[in-house]
């Protein structure tokens, strides 16, 4: 896990009742600010959920970068490797759980509902006391939908790298007692030895573009930072990528095609 700037999470053990009260995986509850990790599917966090105020999603095997913002009580759930399950609530078999998958990214708001449905959608102006600037943002009474859905671009790839980047103090570890600066180093090699194992078992495609990075990788982030790059070679511009209706990316959504190389031929 990289943990951002102004970050806090905790980490618990869920239990299953049915099964005597035993381990059933974790649960990551983002408190605020922005974290990035690389979960393996044969590893001991495989069942692990994320959960905000907002949003909670269910991780199957996957690298994946995750924002909660307090003000807006809006997170961000972006999926560079994998799958994702998000919704509003803590069920993610309910139908309207939205499976996301590598390219995509949801932002995810807690929107109560409003006591009562209007007959049409409303037009630009002013309906009940609420400005409402456009259809699209309104999907009934002016209350926008909990999850919205698009496309990772090279502007928001960028970003996330620049935000999930942990630059070691290389000073204060060299200050550190032998024994500690020997479990760091173990530490790091094991982090690159098991996400470059994820990459090549889940997405080998993805392994052949970033394979003489990996071999030479001294750290975490130099994978993550040739994941990034790789995805940014494909992805479009911020305008391009939000050319793509809704509608279109959550049709895609159900089928098992690259959202790049369908829409932008990458």
């Amino acid at each position: 896990m990289m943990l951002g700037p102004g970050s806090a999470l905790s980490l618990a053990e869920l239990k299953d009742a049915i099964k005597s009260n035993k381990s059933d995986g974790q649960i990551m509850n983002l408190i605020y600010g922005k974290v990035r990790s690389v979960i393996s599917k044969t590893g001991p966090r495989q069942n692990m959920r994320i959960k905000t105020k907002s949003a909670v999603a269910g991780v199957r095997g996957t690298d994946f970068f995750v924002a909660y913002n307090g003000a807006k009580d809006a997170t961000e759930i972006s999926v560079l490797r994998g799958k994702v399950a998000v919704n509003t609530t803590q069920d993610l078999k309910k139908a309207d759980t939205k499976l996301l998958k590598k390219g995509y990214t949801a932002e995810i708001k807690n929107i109560r509902a409003p006591k009562e449905l209007p007959s049409a959608l409303p037009q630009k102006g002013s309906v009940q006391g609420k400005q409402v600037r456009s259809q699209k943002i309104a999907a009934v009474a002016g209350f926008e939908k909990p999850i919205s859905i698009r496309i990772l671009s090279k502007e928001k790839l960028q970003l996330i790298n620049t935000e999930s980047t942990v630059k070691m103090d290389k000073g204060k570890i060299e200050e550190a007692p032998p024994e500690v600066k020997e479990l760091i180093d173990r530490l790091e090699k094991k982090a690159v030895e098991v996400v470059v194992e994820d990459i090549k078992a889940n997405d080998p495609e993805q392994f052949k573009k970033i394979e003489n990075v990996a071999s030479n990788a001294t750290s975490i982030e130099m994978i993550n930072s040739a994941v990034i790059n790789d995805l940014e070679t494909k992805a479009p511009i911020e305008s391009e990528a939000r050319k793509l209706s809704e509608e279109e990316l959550l049709r895609n959504l159900k089928t098992g095609d690259d959202v790049y190389q369908k829409y932008f031929g990458n």
